[in-house]
This record gives C-alpha cells, structure tokens and sequence, in this order.
C-alpha cells in the first residue's frame, strides 16, 4: 500500500508516520533510477530495492543474487576496524576517517579493493589518507 502513495503526491492528504513518510520519500527517490546497482543497494538496502524493482520490472531474483554476492552491506562489515585503520596510520581518530571509510565502501563494493585485512591496509599505505 505504501507504494502506491509513494508514485503519487498524497503526503498532505493522508496522515503518516514520520518513518512511513521517510520510507515514501525513499521510494520517490528510487523510483527512476535502475536498482540493479550494488551502491544503491548498499545505501537503501536490499528491501526498499525490492519494492522499486517491482515498479521498474526487475527481477527481483536477479536483485537478491546481487546483494548476496557484495562483499559488504554496512560499514560493520568492513574487515578493518576505524581503530585498526588508525593503528596503521598512526593518528588519532579524526575526521578524516569519514572520508575514508567512504572510499573504502566504494572501492569494496566496486571490487577495486578486496575485503580482506591486508588488501585494505595496502590501500590505505598507499592512498596516503
């Protein structure tokens, strides 16, 4: 039902949620953009890609496949820890470790670096962050 409301302008005319209203807003986002794309399935999730593949006639068998295969879903599953990261640098935590970390999910999920402990260190030693 949500999805209905979510292709069409009916947020003023109908109470929601506030978690219901950011869900339609997620939806309104996706709704146009190709969710067979591991970047979108890592940030939205393997749920709301769903309910937008259904929209846009994805096989959604084909979707599930590709979130299964990506090598990380959140930033948990990163295999070096901020603290770790900060270790080999040898700083303490700062900003700088957003911006990392930010690089390291792209270049996870885009296979550049594998999620393995000593691939990422050599990634970091090398990006000089």
């Amino acid at each position: 039902m949500q999805i209905i409301f979510a292709i069409f302008s009916f947020l003023d005319k109908y109470k929601f949620t506030s978690s219901e209203k950011e869900f339609i807003k997620i939806i309104k986002e996706l709704k146009d953009i190709p969710v067979l794309n591991k970047k979108l399935l890592y940030e939205y999730g393997l749920y709301e890609c769903s309910l937008v593949a259904e929209l846009q006639d994805v096989d959604k068998t084909e979707l599930t496949k590709l979130y299964n295969e990506m090598p990380i879903h959140n930033k948990l599953d990163i295999a070096l820890k901020p603290v770790e990261i900060c270790e080999i640098l040898g700083k303490e935590p700062g900003s700088f470790l957003r911006e990392l970390i930010t690089d390291l999910e792209d270049k996870i999920l885009s296979g550049i670096v594998k999620n393995e402990k000593e691939d990422i260190k050599n990634y970091i030693i090398k990006s000089r962050f």
